[in-house]
């Protein structure tokens, strides 16, 4: 923590059963650059990156087992270009296209 006691440098945050929830720097206290977040069982659940705490660029989620269940894109926090959402088996289940959040 700075002086301010904001979170600066590179974070772990972890589930109460000490498993890693999550990974990424915060720079001011802000979530800045890529993250990965996990689910219980170590795999991973999404993927980003932030900038100034906002989602920005492409996001990826991830069901327990490993498979796509979404890829979207956002800008200053908001989605903005084309998302997929696949359900267990990759079948699509919802798609379009997005401009500052609205579809």
């Amino acid at each position: 923590l700075d002086s301010l006691g904001r979170r600066i440098g590179k974070w772990k945050l972890f589930y109460l059963t000490g498993e890693t929830r999550a990974e990424g720097e915060y720079i001011e206290g802000l979530r800045e650059g890529p993250w990965k977040y996990f689910h219980l069982n170590g795999k991973i659940e999404q993927t980003g990156v932030y900038k100034a705490d906002l989602p920005t660029g492409q996001w990826k989620w991830y069901f327990a087992d490993g498979s796509l269940h979404r890829d979207e894109y956002y800008r200053k926090g908001k989605e903005d270009g084309h998302a997929i959402e696949y359900d267990s088996l990759g079948v699509v289940i919802n798609e379009g296209d997005y401009t500052d959040g609205v579809k």
